[in-house]
């Protein structure tokens, strides 16, 4: 398009067309197409602006756009056009710095908007120029200038702002301490002191003391905490955050100490601070709250853990309340909602030896039958961490309203006996003692079945044998998982493998699990058969495929060569998850002489079968286990390829990284990429 048409299209009633037209003027053209551009800039449109000012940016020669811009500056008729020059200088960048400096002091056009152009910019060049500018008559261009130095983020411009300071003028003396604050200068406490009194100046003077690293500027900081104006309140918090970053463990006590003692105005500014629409200063206003641990200001905290932005700090500043928080919140949880109940007895487990308060065991020993769930689970969870880390405080409170959530079922009676056993593992006697007296049957012998199983010792095998030829097959199941934590020995070895014949099928489960945990090689044999399940598999009886899969598994814990040929006859089972089990287990157990049966698994319906197998492979050093896995990088599954990757991790061969860089070379699933730079990285 020629640039006549180009002009005309600019001057259509039309944006589109006119910014259509921009395309067509020439990237590299001459000082008249660049004009063109320039006077676009000025478009009503903002569009059409956009669309110039990116062109301009991306004429070939930079000092060229940058001389038009700077002309552009002095458009008195067209704001948007002077704006977008402003804009346009900042993206040219570094070419354009000479240019303006020239036009800084030679004052042809706006030198405020020179000034703007060379803070967007922020080349090191400006400081001197602008640090002069500082003194300039016109109060509005030295404001300019000490707004385009913070921005220029240079060290070397605080001397010259931290001297603005005593201009006569407040909109200098904002502009430079707000320039300050920027850099994050530390001016000296008396400097800033006198700044204080001034309304106008506050805010950017509180927020200044936070980097002065002076402690005598405490109780100035402590009183705006209570400022009418709340500008001049967020500006202390920042301020006191900052400063107990910077300073000495010894200076940070004492701003601690200072907020502990604060009047209440002061706390009350903090937990008003807490509303505030901005996530760093609800942050920092709770970090306060947690350094002053005021008791009056724990319901203003306890509201904040709803907030998933502060939800960490606020729990970090009960936490700090220590021994403090037991009797507050044992007098404001049972006013709160559920959900902000269960928020709160999670987190009482981090007071540490605070947490075994016996206001607090006693707050969650009633919490435990709290008519809602979730708080109720999470008191049962809050005293078995407390019991499990620094003991409960004497007396049957908190054991016995466990004892008592175990018949409510569900969560609550799930938590209650985890609890439990995590209890039982320091103080065994009080626990064991109920859990006798009661005895493993009714409803809740599964649930205490659960305690023995974590806390139990050997002598209480003799209860859980017992509860294996219960009625119950909920009861049976228990015990069953339970055996498993308390150590083996030839009586629980054969009554698990006789459980392996019960009539309920998560009992047979329950109880292949326990034999592999325990490591009962004499019950092998009796896997074997389970594991194999059919007579056409080599089995003496049919199973279910949960019963199997456990007694297969339970096979491979136990490691012993006896179980290979049940391995291996399973490993090409139809059933997807027996196959997998198989071949996993073929991967720890195998010799070189199963590879062909891993290899056959490659090439199995399931796809968990395929990746067990290229798992199992991946740990043989043959060069055939190595090319098969190779060979799976290309399958078809992403899942499958991201296997075999892993797999290809620890091989050290020369073909093994030539397969896995040539398969980066076209793969597309951005997972697999990430296995496979992965493996090329584990392996140098």
């Amino acid at each position: 398009m020629e640039l006549d048409e180009v002009r005309r299209a600019l001057q259509s009633d039309d944006e589109e067309a006119r910014h259509a037209a921009l395309a067509g003027v020439p990237a590299d053209g001459a000082l008249e197409a660049l004009q063109l551009l320039v006077e676009a800039m000025g478009d009503e449109s903002w569009r059409v602006r956009k669309e110039a000012v990116s062109r301009v940016t991306a004429w070939p020669r930079p000092e060229e756009a940058a001389a038009g811009l700077i002309v552009a500056l002095g458009e008195d008729s067209n704001i948007a056009r002077r704006n977008a020059a402003v804009e346009a200088l900042g993206l040219v960048g570094r070419p354009a710095v000479p240019l303006l400096l020239d036009a800084l002091q030679v004052g042809v056009v706006s030198r405020k908007l020179v000034i703007d152009a060379l803070g967007v910019i922020g080349d090191a060049r400006a400081v001197g120029p602008l640090s002069a500018a500082l003194r300039d008559a016109d109060a509005n261009l030295r404001a300019a200038a000490a707004e385009a130095l913070g921005h220029l983020g240079r060290r070397e411009a605080v001397p010259a702002l931290q001297a603005a300071l005593a201009a006569g003028d407040l909109l200098t003396r904002l502009a430079a301490l707000e320039a300050l604050n920027r850099l994050g200068a530390s001016v000296p406490y008396h400097i800033l002191a006198p700044l204080l009194g001034e309304p106008v100046l506050r805010r950017a003077a509180l927020e200044a003391l936070g980097f002065a690293g002076d402690a005598g500027a405490l109780p100035d900081m402590i009183a705006a905490l209570a400022d009418r104006s709340r500008g001049a309140r967020e500006a202390a918090v920042t301020a006191l955050q900052a400063l107990h970053a910077m300073v000495s463990s010894e200076v940070s006590a004492l701003i601690e100490d200072h907020l502990h003692a604060a009047p209440a105005a002061a706390l009350d500014g903090l937990c008003a601070t807490l509303a505030s629409d901005s996530r760093a200063l609800r942050r920092s206003a709770a970090a306060l709250l947690g350094w002053a641990r005021r008791a009056e200001t724990l319901p203003a905290l306890c509201q904040l853990l709803r907030d998933e932005g502060t939800q960490d700090v606020a729990a970090d500043a009960m936490v700090a309340f220590g021994e403090r928080a037991a009797e507050p919140l044992q007098a404001l949880c049972p006013e709160l909602d559920p959900d902000l109940r269960a928020l709160i007895f999670e987190l009482l487990p981090r007071l540490g030896t605070a947490a075994a308060a016996p206001q607090l065991c006693e707050l969650l020993a009633r919490a435990t039958a709290d008519d809602e769930p979730e708080p109720a689970a999470a008191a049962a969870r809050a005293l078995g961490l407390i019991g499990q880390a620094v003991g409960l405080p004497r007396g049957p409170g908190p054991v016995a309203g466990l004892f008592q959530a175990l018949g409510r079922e569900g969560q609550v009676a799930s938590a209650a006996a985890a609890a439990l056993g995590a209890i039982g593992a320091r103080a065994y006697d009080e626990v064991h003692t109920l859990v006798a007296a009661h005895g493993l049957g009714g409803p809740i012998g599964p649930y205490l079945c659960r305690v023995l199983g974590a806390c139990g010792r050997a002598e209480d095998r003799r209860l859980l044998l017992g509860a294996l030829r219960d009625e119950s097959a909920v009861l049976r199941r228990a015990a069953a998982d339970a055996l498993s934590g308390l150590g083996g020995e030839p009586a629980v070895t054969e009554a698990l493998v006789f459980a392996l014949s019960d009539e309920s099928i998560s009992v047979r489960a329950a109880a292949a699990r326990a034999l592999g945990a325990l490591g009962a090689a004499a019950a092998a044999p009796a896997l074997a058969a389970v594991a194999l399940g059919s007579s056409h598999e080599g089995g003496d009886r049919d199973d279910e495929p949960p019963v199997r899969a456990a007694a297969l598994r339970a096979l491979g814990l136990i490691g012993d060569p006896a179980a290979l040929p049940a391995l291996r006859a399973l490993a090409t089972n139809a059933d997807g998850a027996l196959a997998s089990i198989a071949l996993e287990m073929l991967g720890r157990l195998g010799t070189a002489d199963d590879e062909p049966v891993l290899h056959a698994g490659l090439r199995h319906d399931d796809t968990e079968a395929v990746k067990a197998a290229a798992r199992a492979l991946g740990t043989r050093a043959s060069a055939t286990a190595r090319a098969a896995v190779c060979e799976a990088l290309g399958h078809p599954r992403w899942d499958v390829r991201r296997a075999a990757a892993e797999a290809l991790a620890s091989s050290t061969d020369a073909a093994s990284r030539a397969a896995l860089r040539a398969r980066l070379e076209v793969e597309a699933d951005e997972l697999v990429r990430q296995a496979i730079t992965q493996a090329l990285a584990q392996r140098g």
